[in-house]
């Protein structure tokens, strides 16, 4: 989390997230989405390993999708293999190098913000509880570090005169 204490521009703080995140769980597919300023859309605002034509276009909204369904109900999913549970369809647009993935909810004073989708651990292996463990604490902590910042720039347009 060393990351996180180092001065970054604002704009860029998702894909430099998102490129720790691919470095340290050793996966070659990650998105960070985040919900627009209505709170009803969530689209990709940085990512490694998806088709950038894809990417750009992704929109779903709250409670759509694993993705929407997961910042709906503020609460993760973690699939090990997609037979083992019924999760929300998958879009299947893309290659996948196992049935296993995480997403997360990214949460902080009781807002959501996003999602954290991880996927393709880069050995081909299912995801464990140990990596859920490690991306929903990442996850609170880039929560906390994005609510921060717009709390600043809500304070910066209030601010006096």
């Amino acid at each position: 989390f060393e990351l996180l204490a180092q001065e970054h521009d604002p704009a860029g703080l998702p894909d430099t997230l998102v490129h720790w995140f691919c470095e340290q769980f050793q996966i070659e597919r990650c998105s960070m989405m985040l919900l627009d300023a209505q709170k009803e859309t969530l689209s990709i605002a940085a990512q490694r390993g998806i088709d950038p034509n894809v990417a750009g276009r992704a929109k779903v909204r709250l409670g759509q999708g694993i993705a929407g369904w997961v910042a709906h109900n503020r609460k993760p999913l973690f699939i090990r293999v997609r037979d083992e549970a019924d999760p929300p369809p998958h879009t299947d647009q893309d290659a996948y190098n196992s049935d296993s993935f995480i997403c997360v909810p990214l949460t902080h004073n009781n807002q959501v913000c996003g999602v954290l989708n991880l996927s393709n651990k880069r050995d081909g292996e299912a995801f464990d509880d140990f990596d859920l463990d490690r991306a929903m604490l990442a996850g609170s902590i880039i929560a906390m570090t994005l609510g921060g910042q717009e709390q600043v720039r809500r304070a910066a347009t209030t601010a006096w005169v």
